[in-house]
């Protein structure tokens, strides 16, 4: 497994760790990586830099999750990125209907397949599969706080 790759599935368990121990120290995980990994420094940094309402991907309350998934995008998913992006705001707007979680993780991960399949001519690059997973596994709060915002 090369540097990037390592560091990018390492991120996604970070972010992924701190959305399920709910711990809310996103900072203090940036700058562990940034100390640890000096070779994705500068891309971390570029991706958190990002306006957060110009990107849609990862959960509004574990703030390190949005900058992985744009940090993902944009190394291992540029060609796709803005498509992802779009797909996470259906996703978003899904669960805000409450059209029910399974249907919605079902309908974001059948389009990052397709993305996948139609955009990408060297598979399994962009972890499309592991944004998915990442969805299906810990977006029970995330549903269920869209369901508040109805009231």
């Amino acid at each position: 497994m090369n540097i990037m790759r390592y560091a990018t599935v390492l991120l996604y368990f970070i972010a992924l760790q701190i959305h399920k121990l709910e711990a809310n120290f996103p900072e203090d995980v940036i700058e562990w990586v940034r100390n640890t990994i000096p070779v994705i420094q500068t891309p971390v940094y570029a991706a958190s830099a990002m306006n957060e309402m110009t990107w849609h991907c990862g959960s509004k309350t574990y703030k390190i999750s949005i900058t992985v998934s744009k940090f993902v995008a944009e190394w291992w998913c540029a060609k796709i990125k803005d498509k992802i992006n779009k797909a996470c705001k259906k996703h978003d707007r899904c669960y805000e209907k409450q059209r029910g979680r399974t249907y919605c993780d079902r309908v974001f991960c059948d389009r990052l397949d397709e993305l996948e399949d139609k955009y990408l001519s060297t598979p399994n690059l962009c972890p499309t599969t592991l944004m998915c997973k990442a969805v299906v596994y810990w977006g029970e709060k995330a549903y269920e706080a869209s369901r508040h915002k109805l009231f």
